[in-house]
């Protein structure tokens, strides 16, 4: 009987062993999940990080190659609008025999392009990274500079358009261009459409440098916000 009690005791003892030991794995289990769920957590925020800085340093690079071209266009179209207001002033003061009103009227066909980068906005957009930037205002400038680009183009588009359907066919038929000289002196110096196509080119190339010293200008502040964030 004495046994049989003594038997019955270590069997119970024996349970209660197995039990502490049991939740003593069961502890260990949780706490190894915890700390996976820890270190994975940790690895994304810092792929991450890390894909936040590749962007952002892609942003800087574009934004100043941006500001390079755009600068370059500004210059040239500055001096397309400097020969045009030449060939005004020359009209104003009836200096119809000078030959810059010849040599110089073809250059109101052209027309300088601006050509923006924007890689890296497209690929953080398409690989759905873009909530990757935190920083309100930096996101704002982002979409708000690069809105103005495209907006740029499309006036830049009106401004081809103009030039193509109406100045071009005009001294298609006026200047002789293996010369760049004008077939006719006299009817191509007094007539009134040579004129007005002298002020409404030198206009449009006064908008066009408006818009992009606006432009550059808010190229300018986020090349500097992306600066200070790095």
């Amino acid at each position: 009987m004495i046994k049989r009690i003594k038997a019955a005791y270590r069997q119970r003892v024996k349970l209660a062993i197995d039990w502490k030991s049991k939740l003593i794995d069961f502890f260990i289990v949780i706490l190894g999940i915890s700390l996976a769920f820890q270190l994975n957590s940790w690895n994304e925020t810092r792929k991450d990080k890390q894909r936040l800085g590749n962007y952002l340093e892609s942003f800087v690079l574009d934004t100043q190659e941006n500001i390079a071209s755009l600068q370059h266009t500004l210059e040239q179209t500055r001096l397309l609008r400097e020969r045009a207001d030449t060939i005004k002033a020359l009209i104003a003061s009836k200096r119809f025999v000078d030959p810059r009103l010849g040599n110089t009227s073809p250059v109101m066909t052209s027309f300088i392009e601006y050509r923006p980068v924007a890689t890296t906005l497209e690929n953080i957009k398409e690989s759905g990274d873009f909530d990757l930037i935190r920083d309100y205002t930096l996101r704002k400038k982002l979409v708000n500079t690069y809105k103005s680009l495209e907006e740029s183009k499309s006036r830049e588009q009106a401004t081809e358009e103009y030039i193509r359907n109406f100045i071009s066919p005009y001294f298609f038929n006026k200047v002789r261009y293996s010369t760049n000289y004008p077939i006719d002196t006299t009817d191509f110096s007094t007539d009134h459409r040579f004129e007005n196509i002298a002020v409404a080119y030198s206009n449009l190339m006064t908008n066009q440098i408006i818009e992009y010293e606006s432009v550059l200008e808010k190229l300018q502040d986020l090349e500097k916000s992306l600066s200070e964030i790095r």
